[in-house]
């Protein structure tokens, strides 16, 4: 054991002596240093940039320019007749919105070994859901579930939902 202590303390004044040198490297060695202050200072004047001179837009579209395949010039449509001349636009037909009830498919229920709590199977837009009493699916709420039928309210209006 005693041959290590000694050897412990030449590497401790050798790790010291690196870690000095790193240290002297980065914070005192003064040979390499830049001087800011003429980088900073500048004898000459600053040159004054020459900015072009800034005409109007002086651009022309050309509408009936040539094609470029054929080398045809093109003939625009007179749209001033149209501005002037007043058209009645005809209404729009309002399409009703699809009732959801009628794309829904009752396929059956799922009750606990009791029969207390059931959830309806119900096909809608190609997905089958399982739903409780009180869900809501497209704005059409599941009121009460049975063996053969589902009561659902869509608009205030109750509708069944028979199995197939």
């Amino acid at each position: 054991m005693n041959t290590k202590k000694p050897l412990v303390y030449i590497l401790g004044i050798l790790v010291l002596g690196i870690w000095g040198l790193v240290l002297y490297q980065i914070f005192l060695s003064g040979g390499d240093s830049v001087d800011m202050d003429a980088i900073v200072q500048n004898d000459r004047p600053a040159d004054k940039t020459v900015l072009p001179k800034l005409y109007p837009d002086t651009f022309k579209l050309l509408p009936e320019y040539p094609d470029p395949f054929t080398g045809e010039r093109s003939k625009l449509p007179d749209t001033i007749k149209r501005l002037t001349a007043r058209q009645r636009i005809a209404a729009i037909p309002v399409t009703p919105f699809p009732d959801p009830v009628k794309e829904m498919k009752y396929l059956g229920f799922v009750a606990d070994s009791r029969g207390a709590h059931r959830v309806a199977i119900i096909s809608c837009q190609g997905q089958d859901r399982m739903l409780k009493e009180g869900d809501t699916i497209n704005k059409v709420k599941v009121k009460k579930i049975g063996k053969d039928a589902v009561m659902v309210s869509y608009m205030g209006k109750n509708r069944l939902l028979k199995t197939e």
